[in-house]
């Protein structure tokens, strides 16, 4: 296992624990800095990359979801707003 692998491991133990990010680190031995950097790391490597091409006759209404976990709703009617929100 390289180190990559080795950190994402140690993230998702983090993420499955319940601890708190500086109790885990305390237990793992690791800084909390690096922890958290491998936790922006794992989300990087989690997401989806690209667009998803739609067509106004694929969908009636598209739900946005933000990883702040905002979410919007929007008729498919308008696929210009669609475009702009997916931007901010």
């Amino acid at each position: 296992m390289n180190r990559t692998e080795q950190m994402l491991a140690l993230v998702n133990e983090y993420l499955q624990s319940g601890m708190t990010q500086k109790e885990f680190c305390k237990e793992a031995g690791i800084g909390l800095a690096k922890l958290n950097y491998w936790i922006a790391k794992s989300r990087e490597n989690s997401e989806p990359a690209g667009f998803v091409s739609l067509t106004s006759a694929a969908h009636k209404e598209v739900t946005l979801e933000y990883p702040s976990g905002v979410k919007i709703s929007v008729n498919t009617s308008d696929l210009s707003l669609l475009s702009r929100l997916v931007r901010l």
